[in-house]
């Protein structure tokens, strides 16, 4: 039963082992994929903050821009209002693209396309009225302050916008962290377990050998000497025998043979 024990326990330490690898590169898939994940979606929560920042920074462009024209009359100053209002649907697609995760972020932002389209219908319109009834037709459209009122609302939106943002970056950022540290950990903890099985196997190997060279001795033994005096027996003299002949053969000196007989051995032997 010892013996037996003995031969199972390098295969169970081993079966152990590639059970503890096939854990470890389980654990290590999973860690990676979640570590890709986060970061993907913590550059795309950074990707969408900066894209707000950018469609805040052309909002006041054109903002800026038709003012100018509304004061001057001159269509330079339109130039940077045509190229905000074509960059607008680029924009957008890329915001969508990068929120499509979170359909609450995707109702704020039909919020905020909305009003940023009424915020260009307010400007155009002065600028039409600018360029078609003068300066103080556009004068009287600007008292009315509904244009700020709208640009008030789309601050606020986009503010709100950019806090979410910036929380949600926060906490995927933590969360790629915790996946490092939780792959870091694992993969240590997964090292040492399996230095421990592989130092175990290789005792219960020596172990193995140890007991084997036990036994080759033994099984010797009792091949080669009577288990009752302890002396060489016949199968040891037959095998000296032919070893002693073969070296008389290749030396050229002879070989001798003494033989001797106990009286009444029997009576030891009974």
């Amino acid at each position: 039963m010892r013996d037996r024990l003995l031969t199972l326990k390098p295969a169970i330490g081993l079966l152990v082992l590639f059970i503890v690898l096939i854990t470890n590169a389980a654990i290590m898939y999973r860690n990676g994929v979640h570590l890709v994940e986060n970061s993907r979606n913590a550059a795309q929560a950074l990707d969408a903050s900066r894209l707000v920042v950018e469609l805040q920074g052309r909002l006041v462009d054109a903002e800026t821009s038709q003012r100018g024209f509304v004061i001057t009359g001159n269509a330079e100053y339109l130039e940077a209002y045509n190229d905000a209002l074509t960059s607008l649907t680029p924009t957008f697609m890329d915001l969508y693209q990068n929120t499509s995760h979170d359909p609450a972020w995707e109702r704020k932002l039909d919020v905020l396309q909305a009003l940023i389209f009424v915020k260009f219908r307010e400007l155009q319109t002065s600028i039409e009225l600018r360029q078609h009834s003068g300066f103080v037709a556009a004068q009287k459209l600007a008292m009315t302050h509904k244009d700020k009122r709208t640009m008030d609302r789309i601050r606020t939106l986009i503010a709100d916008f950019r806090s979410d943002e910036a929380r949600a970056f926060a906490i995927r950022e933590r969360r790629v962290q915790d996946t490092v540290a939780t792959a870091r950990a694992s993969f240590w903890a997964v090292t040492l377990v399996g230095l421990v099985l592989l130092v175990y196997v290789m005792y219960t190997l020596w172990l193995n050998l140890v007991e084997f060279r036990k036994t080759e001795r033994t099984l010797r033994r009792q091949a080669l000497r009577d288990p009752l005096t302890g002396l060489f027996n016949r199968r040891f003299l037959d095998a000296g025998l032919a070893q002693e002949m073969m070296r008389s053969r290749r030396s050229g000196e002879p070989a001798s043979l003494l033989m001797l007989d106990i009286d009444h051995f029997k009576k030891f032997n009974d």
